[in-house]
């Protein structure tokens, strides 16, 4: 068996298993969609599942057909839509008008899996299409496509178990800490029955959330989280096929490099988006409508950070590694910086009233949001304008260097890979 066939046996098997747990987590969504004190309690937790589990059941059956295709010989052409990310923006925003004018009450049910979950894909691929079409003929193939956003999918589990580990282990650390303190017990013991209320009801009371974002330990527990570990994290572990592809295409194009991390960086959003904006799930049109605005700037970030670490690996085999470090670098450092503003601004706003500096707080929330609306402008700008800047930089991202025969694994030693079809 050659290696080429040994490798497209793999995918297949993998996304056939991905498959079959997408259709369980899909008809488990619709048994507890049907539970509806149980769906209440979870907050559309039946939605969120069921929008994952759809999500995965596309992907993964597009990556089987991809895979099906490769064993079989056939051809894979570059994927650069000229006008599908205008449709794919007009099914975001009938989604996004949908969702709005959807009661809440009717939320919390099966039938609004597809809206909630089309409007956070719709985004993010409508993103990733605006990539492709300014890519052109630079841009990667079909099964390149799919592979790489599939993976972006998959490596949330990964990434989750990690954190979790993570934040497990900084959350033992902490208490340990908090009980040498004078009044560290005691303020351990309120959160201990704060959490059992949370637990025995399914919802926490507003200003119970307000007193915790007001500690100063859980604020710098939740900036060490979210503003090192988990940028650091997610980014190592979302682009890992682009070191791959770049591999086995020595001569890969910045374009290539590029557009396959942003892939990954899109379907990363696209499962993570699913689960965070389920929190406003249940609650009055505008919260849902808040919650999945705001995975649009979120989703670009994913896909820029992802994209620059593709970028990274292209020069990498250029025996440039100072580039791959570089870009390693900016990425964990814009997630974090964006990350860290997110909680700046929950902190900022959890004392203003209670402060003992008037103003002070609304200057750091207006600080921290000023940066995140830059940092979500230039994102959104720059995912779809550095391909452009890359064909012209990059002798190997012209379209005559860039019109590939179908990919194929490298059966010998020092044989053209051709792009791998992966």
């Amino acid at each position: 068996m050659s290696q080429r066939t040994a490798s497209w046996t793999g995918i297949g098997l993998v996304a056939a298993l991905w498959l079959l747990f997408s259709l369980l987590g899909l008809g488990l969504s619709l048994v507890l969609s049907l539970a509806a004190p149980l769906a209440s309690v979870r907050n559309g937790a039946p939605v969120t599942l069921g929008g994952m589990s759809l999500l995965s059941l596309l992907l993964a059956g597009g990556l089987l057909y991809m895979a099906w295709g490769a064993l079989h010989d056939r051809p894979s052409s570059a994927w650069f839509p000229a006008k599908t990310w205008l449709w794919l923006a007009g099914l975001a925003l009938l989604t996004l008008v949908l969702g709005f004018l959807t009661p809440a009450r009717w939320q919390t049910t099966w039938l609004f899996v597809p809206i909630h979950a089309g409007q956070i894909v719709f985004t993010a691929l409508a993103l990733m299409a605006v990539a492709a079409t300014a890519a052109g003929p630079a841009s990667p193939t079909r099964r390149q496509w799919s592979l790489t956003l599939s993976w972006g999918t998959l490596s949330t589990l990964p990434a989750i178990f990690l954190e979790l580990f993570a934040g497990m282990t900084t959350l033992i650390l902490l208490a340990t800490f908090m009980a040498l303190l004078p009044d560290g017990r005691a303020t351990l013991e309120a959160w201990a029955k704060q959490m059992e209320a949370l637990q025995a009801t399914g919802t926490i009371d507003p200003a119970v959330i307000q007193e915790w974002l007001r500690s100063p330990y859980i604020l710098g527990t939740l900036a060490f989280m979210l503003g090192l570990v988990t940028p650091v994290l997610e980014e190592l572990i979302k682009a890992l096929p682009v070191a791959l592809l770049t591999r086995q295409e020595r001569g890969a194009s910045l374009t290539h490099a590029y557009l396959w991390g942003l892939a990954c960086g899109a379907g990363f959003a696209m499962l993570e988006g699913i689960g965070n904006g389920g929190s406003s799930l249940g609650t009055a049109s505008g919260g849902w409508l808040t919650g999945v605005l705001s995975r649009v700037p979120a989703s670009a970030m994913h896909m820029l950070t992802s994209g620059l670490i593709g970028l990274g690996w292209a020069y990498a085999w250029r025996r440039k590694y100072g580039r791959l470090a570089l870009a390693y670098l900016l990425a964990m450092g814009f997630h974090g910086l964006w990350n860290l503003m997110a909680v700046m601004l929950m902190g900022g706003t959890a004392f203003i009233g209670t402060s003992v500096t008037p103003g002070l707080p609304e200057g750091v929330s207006l600080f921290a949001l000023l940066v995140l609306g830059s940092q979500a402008l230039s994102a959104l700008l720059l995912v779809p304008l550095l391909p452009l800047a890359l064909r012209r930089l990059d002798p190997l991202s012209q379209p005559s260097a860039a019109e590939l025969p179908d990919e194929r694994l490298a059966d010998e030693p020092g044989e053209s890979a051709g792009a791998m079809a992966l």
